[in-house]
């Protein structure tokens, strides 16, 4: 059997959910980047690290598929990051299908809200999990 590694799909669908979600456009227009360009204004997200593990059974292929997405703000309260948090979830939960895979499972794994060590922006830092298998 052939196989197909998922990081590069899970990717593309993660920036696709972000950029097409209305919630997420109201908050941050159109940036959302894998590389945030110098001088971009606030806020914005940038879909960070990955890290996948095995999740095979006797039969399949599987990964478990887990990103870090961070948000920032330089509002003087928290206010903006959990609402982009929040829209982020939305967005990334709501992924039913990543083309060439079976879609098992999407979760949450954790998040958290920071000050950046910049010291005048909000950090935001949310990590999701897919769970796919190669289609057979």
């Amino acid at each position: 059997m052939t196989t197909k590694l998922a990081i590069r799909a899970v990717n593309k669908a993660i920036i696709q959910a972000l950029k097409t979600n209305d919630e997420v456009k109201a908050l941050v227009d159109d940036r959302v980047y894998a590389r945030v360009p110098e001088g971009t204004p606030f806020p914005y997200i940038r879909v960070g690290e990955a890290n996948v593990l095995p999740y095979d059974t006797k039969t399949s292929f599987g990964e478990q598929v887990a990103f870090v997405v961070h948000v920032w703000s330089i509002k003087p309260t928290n206010t903006e990051v959990f609402d982009m948090l929040d829209a982020v979830h939305r967005a990334l939960t709501s992924i039913t299908a990543i083309p060439d895979f079976s879609l098992r499972s999407v979760g949450r794994t954790n998040y958290e809200v920071f000050d950046d060590i910049d010291g005048k922006s909000v950090h935001g830092v949310y990590r999701i999990q897919y769970i796919v298998n190669n289609k057979e």
